[in-house]
């Protein structure tokens, strides 16, 4: 902070890069999966003391990236559960598609024929093409990345707020950037940012529709259901979610870094 007029304003904890990876996977029904959340470090006292989701995926991996392993452990607690469900309650020949972001740890032989040993075809978005074919990164990203930083916003403003109460002067006050506090704030932001993201379903549809991925699929029929005709990109934002959808286990799923 700064009085006003000043020329220089200075930026507290400018050079702090401290990250961590949430992968995020959302189907075509406008469903998001569980998240995993990555954090940096060695072993598990790396992780913040915070009650996340039962259905969630909490790891670790050296420098917080997506890993071989770590994608190997998500296919297993959080793709196959998914799938498996839905293969209950459609038919146990119920096709599956995972779409994957041109990453490393995601086309690795093991976290393939992993994918292929439960019946789960992949394809790779192409280089240089995830903004225009990655949905997620087209609508739900952004939403939930927003939402994150608007609960850091309203914290910090509440301590500003709570150290001038007491008479620090506005030029000096710093919140509390400590791991110790803020990991198991944020990781209550992200848990928050998730729900809220999560409720908003013809937003995560749109971003299948704004990929050119949505009709196509259902023009496939991989369900074997019947289906309407495509919507353009405004009326799937104004859809009415009650109506009948395509095919859930059409995946999207990139990992995506956010400050901590």
């Amino acid at each position: 902070m700064a009085e006003k007029g000043a020329k220089q304003v200075s930026l507290v904890g400018i050079e702090d890069k401290r990250e961590i990876t949430a992968v995020l996977a959302v189907n075509m029904a406008g469903e998001m999966l569980p998240a995993q959340v990555i954090y940096g470090g060695s072993t598990e006292r790396c992780h913040p003391t915070f009650e996340f989701p039962k259905d969630w995926h909490i790891t670790h991996t050296p420098n917080h990236w997506s890993t071989e392993g770590s994608m190997l452990t998500y296919v297993e607690k959080i793709i196959k559960p998914y799938v498996e469900k839905v293969r209950e309650r459609m038919g146990s020949g119920q096709p599956a598609l995972c779409i994957f972001d041109t990453f490393a740890a995601h086309k690795t032989q093991s976290v393939q024929k992993k994918l292929e040993e439960i019946k789960v075809k992949y394809v790779v978005i192409p280089p240089g093409c995830t903004g225009e074919l990655q949905p997620l990164d087209l609508t739900v990203n952004d939403y939930f990345k927003r939402k994150l930083k608007g609960h850091f916003n309203d914290w910090y403003s509440d301590e500003v707020e709570r150290e001038l109460r007491g008479g620090l002067n506005p030029t000096t006050s710093k919140a509390n950037f400590q791991l110790s506090v803020i990991k198991p704030l944020h990781a209550g932001w992200m848990v928050s940012a998730f729900a809220q993201t999560k409720e908003r379903v013809n937003l995560i549809r749109s971003g299948f529709s704004k990929a050119g991925l949505l009709q196509t699929l259902v023009d496939t029929d991989i369900s074997g259901a019947d289906t309407e005709e495509s919507s353009s990109d405004e009326d799937i934002l104004e859809m009415d979610t009650s109506s009948p959808v395509p095919p859930p286990c059409s995946l999207t799923l990139p990992p995506c870094r956010y400050p901590l």
